[in-house]
């Protein structure tokens, strides 16, 4: 919102000082030349070319997700809404994130805190004396004059309790929580997400997050 282009009658020369390019080694990478790329045996350009894909596709698929949160973040000139999804995951590093809950609440001002519980938690959870539960809050927010919006959301993920068991080893979870906006005609989704708290069952996040 606050991002500026340099006005047309700056030159290149004006424009490259403005410019600061650092160059990192990580990992395998490293800069060449197509003449050293020849000389090296089958082998070795086999495995410079395998590596070298894997990070053009990562890229196109960053350069990708890029230009879709962005078009779904801004290009809707209506209403979000009527609700918004706030879902619970446990992250996990080496297999798919585990499911812990959601609640679906509306989007529109709390006023307060507002703990709700969680709907559709693992079956892990049948029995508990207390179920699983989620505490946020949401205001209406003028934005301010000369911004190129007039208003935003402003939904605050406050904390979680009774949270279901994802590691069986640790007898813990690692939550975090993705927040979901969407228009009413389901053109426009637009996800953030939280923090993740390691190895809790009542995690706090007091963070916020504006659509």
């Amino acid at each position: 919102d606050c991002g500026r282009l340099p006005p047309r009658h700056c030159g290149e020369d004006e424009i490259r000082q403005s410019v600061r390019l650092k160059l990192f080694d990580w990992g395998r990478s490293e800069l060449s030349t197509l003449q050293n790329y020849m000389e090296l045996c089958e082998e070795e350009q086999h495995d410079r070319a395998q590596f070298w894909q894997n990070y053009v596709g990562g890229m196109d698929r960053l350069a990708w997700e890029v230009v879709r949160a962005y078009w779904h973040r801004f290009s809707n000139a209506a209403e979000w809404g009527p609700y918004v999804e706030l879902v619970v995951y446990d992250f996990d590093s080496t297999t798919a994130d585990d499911f812990l809950g959601r609640a679906r609440v509306p989007l529109q001002p709390t006023g307060r805190q507002v703990t709700v519980p969680l709907q559709d938690t693992p079956s892990i959870c049948t029995g508990l004396s207390e179920a699983p539960s989620l505490t946020y809050c949401i205001e209406r927010c003028p934005l301010p004059r000369g911004s190129r919006f007039k208003e935003c959301w402003r939904v605050s993920v406050c904390r979680a309790a009774k949270l279901p068991v994802a590691d069986e080893v640790t007898r813990k979870s690692d939550p975090y929580v993705v927040v979901t906006a969407t228009s009413p005609d389901g053109k426009f989704r637009f996800s953030q997400q939280t923090s993740v708290v390691p190895s809790c069952l009542n995690p706090s996040w007091e963070e916020s997050f504006e659509i």
